[in-house]
């Protein structure tokens, strides 16, 4: 691993309804072989979506999880979206970037 999430990167979700979305923006810097999200904590499940540069839509993302693990091969250095869908009730979940 070349570096980890500052603390901006990491955000914990409360007690949240099915389907509701929170949108995470990461800068990664260039050179990097791998990038890798990480949901922990809490309850529930959350469908991951990463998109370069823009907002990831329904069904339009640059790569998508349904599990805890979302990676990035050979990201492009610049701006990414990260989107966290809830696919169901969830709470105390927290989002990590690992590069």
């Amino acid at each position: 691993m070349r570096g980890c999430c500052a603390s901006a990167n990491r955000r914990t979700a409360s007690r949240e309804p099915t389907g509701r979305t929170n949108l995470f923006a990461v800068r990664l810097p260039a050179g990097l072989r791998n990038a890798t999200f990480l949901v922990a904590g809490g309850s529930g499940r959350l469908r991951l979506e990463a998109r370069y540069q823009a907002v990831p839509d329904d069904g339009i993302a640059d790569v998508q999880s349904d599990g805890a693990v979302l990676r990035l091969r050979k990201p492009r250095p610049g701006l990414y979206y990260i989107r966290a869908s809830g696919l169901g009730a969830y709470s105390g979940k927290s989002l990590h970037a690992m590069f």
